[in-house]
């Protein structure tokens, strides 16, 4: 539910945004509904596809992942604007870069509600410390719930760090950046795509350290979670675009 409100949101935001600079309202909004079943799709399919990749066989296979569904839309955005639409698909994915992290803010908070993934265990200091407003007690997820199940066993006041509030923090600030960006592109003779680049660089780059604090199975042989592989690889694509974009300017 928490999607499809951050969806929506996105959706008027962004038609109000596209409908200044030009662009159909009417085709747009086609576009941004194939948009939201493409990214549904692949959500799913990166969701089973990349614990499958790493050999992660006990890994959590439900739900929708932000990896896949950010593949999945660019990829078809891509495609499908300058094909069909006549737009510049990397414009139009700088004027929209900003719906990546607020519909995920949004959506996180789903996650901080349905208790679908979470922090490991505090250190003991955080307790009484100020990074306490960071952390979440073990008692607080409903027992129903797959955090709750999970940590059945764990004392109720157990503190854990609270990973979809840091994750909607990161979001957050990923948000600013991006609109910051877009508002002065002009201004700071931006090229073409590089909002957009600098804002997954951003997200994937923030998230990857996050990820240290998921409790999550490791891949074989490493440190690293499947999704925390997953971002960093996207990571180095973005910087390769970000460079790539500025470099076609100086030629």
């Amino acid at each position: 539910m928490t999607v499809l409100v951050g969806v929506v949101l996105c959706w008027i935001l962004l038609l109000k945004r596209t409908r200044s600079l030009g662009h159909p309202a009417g085709p747009v909004l086609v576009f941004l509904v194939v948009e939201m079943a493409v990214g549904t799709i692949g959500g799913h399919v990166f969701n089973r596809l990349i614990p499958m990749i790493f050999g992660m066989q006990s890994a959590e296979l439900t739900g929708l992942t932000v990896i896949g569904s950010a593949v999945s839309t660019i990829g078809f955005g891509a495609w499908y604007l300058p094909r069909v639409l006549g737009i510049a698909a990397r414009s139009f994915f700088d004027a929209a870069a900003f719906t990546m992290p607020l519909s995920i803010l949004i959506g996180r908070f789903g996650c901080l509600l349905n208790g679908c993934c979470f922090g490991t265990f505090c250190p003991p200091w955080v307790a009484a410390s100020p990074l306490a407003a960071f952390a979440i007690r073990a008692g607080s997820y409903a027992p129903q719930s797959y955090a709750g199940g999970f940590l059945r066993a764990t004392p109720a006041g157990t503190l854990l760090w609270n990973l979809p509030f840091l994750f909607m923090l990161h979001e957050l600030a990923v948000l600013l950046v991006a609109e910051t960006l877009y508002r002065n592109r002009k201004l700071w003779r931006l090229p073409p795509g590089s909002v957009l680049a600098a804002a997954v660089a951003h997200e994937t780059g923030g998230r990857f350290f996050l990820e240290f604090l998921r409790w999550d199975e490791a891949v074989a042989g490493t440190a690293f979670n499947p999704w925390q592989l997953a971002v960093l690889a996207l990571f180095l694509a973005a910087v390769a675009a970000l460079c790539w974009s500025f470099a076609r300017i100086k030629r």
